[in-house]
């Protein structure tokens, strides 16, 4: 698998923008054009993948693409290397569960929101 550093850009923001809130998109693509956010590409463009260090926790901020599984070990491996001592992602796809808990991800929390109008 290849992993490339990339930046932003108008093709990112396309794949990346049907998984946000419009605000939380304009945030992250501030964060990654100040490098607090990193950007990866995988196999050239087949999946992407925004990740942060919050102290020693990598936290995956955005994933879109094919080949979680073999994501999941690269950022496994990613974190170890950078000296984190545990990684999370949040997501509102509860099926998602089942597919990394074989990485031993367990559920920390749930988020619950409400929406002011």
């Amino acid at each position: 698998m290849k992993v490339q550093r990339i930046g932003w850009s108008k093709t990112v923001e396309a794949r990346i923008a049907p998984l946000l809130e419009p605000e939380a998109l304009a945030v992250i693509r501030t964060n990654v054009e100040q490098e607090h956010n990193r950007l990866w590409s995988f196999d050239q463009g087949k999946a992407l993948l925004i990740t942060w260090l919050d102290g020693t926790e990598l936290v995956i901020v955005a994933m879109e693409g094919e080949g979680v599984h073999e994501i999941s070990k690269w950022v496994y491996a990613a974190a170890k290397k950078s000296g984190c001592s545990s990684v999370r992602f949040h997501t509102n796809r509860p099926a998602l569960q089942r597919m990394v808990s074989e990485y031993g991800f367990t559920e920390r929390e749930r988020v619950y929101a409400m929406e002011i109008r």
